[in-house]
């Protein structure tokens, strides 16, 4: 669920409170295409694209606001 912060919020990344923590995760279907479109377009990588021990192969970016957003399909 998303929803739009009051203009006076103050909003700190949630890896600036829990190390590594996301902000966001999605659920995509060509985890590896999307990270080769992102890297070409010049997105800013979190962590690189690999296999998680928990059985999901994902990868992380950070948006203009410094918010970390995931994306990520079972390996």
């Amino acid at each position: 669920m998303l929803s739009q912060a009051p203009a006076n919020a103050i909003l700190t990344p949630h890896w600036k409170v829990n190390h590594g923590m996301w902000n966001a995760y999605f659920w995509v279907n060509d985890v590896d295409a999307l990270h080769a479109e992102f890297t070409q377009r010049g997105a800013r990588i979190d962590y690189g694209l690999g296999n998680k021990p928990y059985g999901i192969r994902e990868f992380g970016v950070q948006d203009l606001d410094g918010h970390d957003l995931a994306f990520g399909q079972p390996a």
